[in-house]
Order: structure tokens, then sequence, then C-alpha cells
């Protein structure tokens, strides 16, 4: 499988860093039949910082506003790859000689999985898409 390259939007959300924050974020969404397809959680000292991409983005961020999180949308691109060494490293490779910087990326693949789909936060989501197209 040649590696594919997809626009799409990451929901950014940052909470007071507390038991159950994450919970909070995932209830409204499993109410409104809204699947999480990535994402990414760490602690910001004393706040939790979310990177959120679902099925329904806009559906997403209206639930979420309603619940009275302040939520960020940033262009992101998901790469999606052979699970094989070496792959990552020719995405950050080519990224950086396109001069494209990297603000957050983001991966994971079962044990044994074939495919693994990145996600890349950057500098220019266009020129990253063009540039991670290209890779064969």
């Amino acid at each position: 499988m040649a590696p594919k390259a997809k626009k799409t939007t990451e929901l950014f959300i940052m909470t007071p860093n507390t038991l159950g924050s994450l919970t909070k974020i995932t209830n409204p969404l499993t109410k409104n039949g809204i699947n999480i397809e990535g994402y990414c959680a760490y602690e910001w000292g004393k706040e939790a910082a979310y990177r959120i991409i679902t099925d329904d983005n806009l559906k997403a961020r209206t639930v979420l506003s309603k619940e009275g999180f302040a939520v960020e949308e940033n262009p992101t691109v998901l790469w999606e790859i052979n699970n094989k060494p070496g792959f990552l490293k020719k995405a950050t490779e080519a990224l950086s000689a396109a001069h494209i910087n990297i603000f957050c990326s983001y991966c994971t693949t079962m044990v044994g999985g074939k495919k693994t789909s990145t996600a890349f936060t950057t500098n220019d989501a266009e020129k990253t898409f063009a540039v991670l197209n290209q890779l064969g």
C-alpha cells in the first residue's frame, strides 16, 4: 500500500487537569453519537490538553461548546502508512526539507497491525498534504 494523506481537522481543548476531565469531554460526544477516531491527551502543568479527531468535527465542536469547552480547530493531515520501520523517518525528513514545522503528531498501531494512521498538525497543512502524498 502506498502512503496516503487526508486533510482533516483536529479539535483542541484545554481543561483544568483534574480527575475525570477526559470523561467530561467523551460523555457528551458519546451521547450525541460522535465517534472519536483519534486523540492525544497530555498534562500541561495544571491543565490538560486534548487533541481530538472525530467522525463529525463540526457536530463535536458544537456539542463541546454547548458544554462550556473552548474548542479550537487546527488543520491536520492524517497519513495512512504501512506499519514498517522507516516510514515516520521518511515523513519527518521530507517535511523538514520542505521547511514544514510539526507542532504535534500522534498515532497508534495495534501490535502486529499492518497499517497506521499518523496525524500531523503543522505550520502549513496544505503543503504537508502535498509532501506526504508525494512519498511512496
